[in-house]
């Protein structure tokens, strides 16, 4: 059974650079980092009731509200961005190799 068909459907596609070359474009890390801040954000989130399981004390009042929403927005935005950030950063490199590259004839 083959996977790699599906992954690369899901997680890149062919894109052209201004000089009509061919690369493979990603977005990998961008979904994992969407992954990543939501796992941390809802984490945050539950952070109080876990304290509260865990030293049978309501901790519910230790941290305000507006700390952990701010606090998981934060995650989400970095976790977001940084995968971006990557992503960004391997396709403006995989453009560069491609249109430095010289077809052999």
């Amino acid at each position: 059974m083959k996977i790699n068909s599906v992954s690369s459907a899901s997680f890149g596609k062919t894109a052209y650079t201004k000089n009509n070359n061919e690369y493979k474009k990603t977005n990998t890390f961008k979904i994992i980092g969407t992954s990543v801040g939501i796992a941390t954000a809802t984490f945050t989130l539950s952070l109080p009731k876990i304290l509260t399981k865990m030293f049978n004390y309501p901790m519910e009042r230790a941290f305000s509200k507006k700390f952990l929403y701010l606090d998981a927005a934060a995650a989400l935005i970095i976790g977001i961005g940084g995968g971006a950030l990557i992503d960004y950063a391997r396709n403006k490199s995989r453009a560069r190799k491609a249109d430095q590259q010289t077809p052999n004839i």
